[in-house]
């Protein structure tokens, strides 16, 4: 279990919200200050998802130590990203016994509660990743610098995410998006044999998502060993064959320093990804900025930057003057995994009005 303070002084804030970040695995939760300029996560509780016997509880308990550790504040309002749809303030995630009730929350807190998609409260964080924060995140290709009120979220995790989020003034307003179950779009002659295979495996038109994320890197593994790249290295298809599929991703990106056919397949992902980047750019224009999430891009961050693959793969484009407005988008790699907290917290600030 994780229990840490970021920074135990209410000094500088005029708001408090209780934040949580809700998946099958791990469940976190959060204290976050409002100041003038921004937003900061100053404490931050995680525990395996399992674990928890009651969850409206458990957020109530929270504000009553929050409140009794930093004396004088008041938590106004709570705000939950979850891992799964959400529907009339309720959220069903799959593989927990346990759901998130907006209202039963409330009821056992009495703070105000919204409860958004997980991906959404990322959507809420953009604005306040911080650029110059080399743990917070790595800017991928600078651009003219941000501007414009629009920017976009893509996250390659276990699935593909996307995100866009309007900014109006002070307000901010996140569009909910399933673009990472667009169809694939391959590039090359490997990419068209690629979605060959993923088509003949799943019988039907493959989406980005089955071919860029998690479940990508998986079928790119499989791919790749049914063309036989991994013919000079059975040992490594025998630690996979013995630690199960899901765990095919880690252990191509912990050997593809040393296996060519490894760093193949991450080098691979890494220009499907981008691909699919400057197609997401080219549709909604972010000018303020295009976001990378998720663990796979963060934990490989060395892969994206070496040779600069992803973002000469990101700004190859036909037509020129296309190709000059991706030149503009600044692309950023999110690192720090307390951005969904900070999310949330503004998610709750703009719909939960007022406060």
């Amino acid at each position: 279990m994780k229990d840490h303070w970021y920074k135990k002084d209410a000094a500088g804030y005029t708001r408090f919200l209780l934040t949580g970040d809700v998946g099958g695995t791990n469940t976190n939760l959060g204290l976050v200050g409002v100041r003038e300029n921004g937003l900061d996560l100053l404490h931050e509780l995680e525990l395996p998802s399992k674990t928890v016997e009651d969850f409206p509880a458990l957020v109530a308990r929270s504000v009553i130590r929050y409140e009794q550790d930093l004396p004088g504040i008041h938590i106004e309002a709570c705000s939950i990203g979850a891992n799964g749809p959400v529907k009339n303030n309720y959220c069903h995630i799959h593989n927990l016994t346990w759901q998130i009730d907006g209202e039963a929350v409330r009821l056992a807190s009495g703070l105000p509660t919204v409860i958004i998609n997980d991906f959404t409260a990322v959507s809420y964080a953009l604005p306040f990743v911080d650029t110059s924060d080399a743990s917070q995140a790595a800017v991928l290709h600078s651009g003219a610098g941000p501007q414009g009120n629009v920017r976009a979220v893509i996250g390659a995790g276990t699935g593909m995410g996307v995100g866009v989020l309007l900014q109006q003034g002070s307000r901010y307003e996140a569009l909910p998006s399933e673009g990472g179950h667009i169809d694939f779009a391959p590039f090359d002659s490997l990419t068209e044999a690629f979605r060959s295979f993923v088509e003949k495996k799943t019988g039907t038109f493959p989406s980005v998502e089955l071919c860029c994320s998690g479940i990508g890197i998986r079928n790119l593994y499989l791919f790749a060993k049914a063309q036989g790249w991994f013919d000079h290295n059975q040992a490594l298809v025998s630690e996979v064959d013995r630690c199960g599929l899901e765990e095919a991703p880690r252990i191509l990106a912990q050997n593809a320093g040393r296996d060519a056919a490894c760093r193949r397949i991450l080098d691979t992902f890494i220009k499907i990804y981008a691909r699919f980047a400057s197609n997401i750019a080219a549709t909604l224009l972010p000018r303020a900025g295009l976001y990378l999430a998720g663990g796979i891009g963060s934990k490989n961050l060395a892969y994206f930057v070496d040779r600069d693959l992803f973002r000469k793969t990101y700004l190859q484009h036909n037509n020129p003057v296309i190709r000059a407005f991706l030149e503009q988008i600044p692309v950023v790699m999110i690192l720090n995994y307390n951005t969904a907290l900070v999310g949330a917290a503004n998610a709750g600030i703009n719909l939960l009005q007022p406060l």
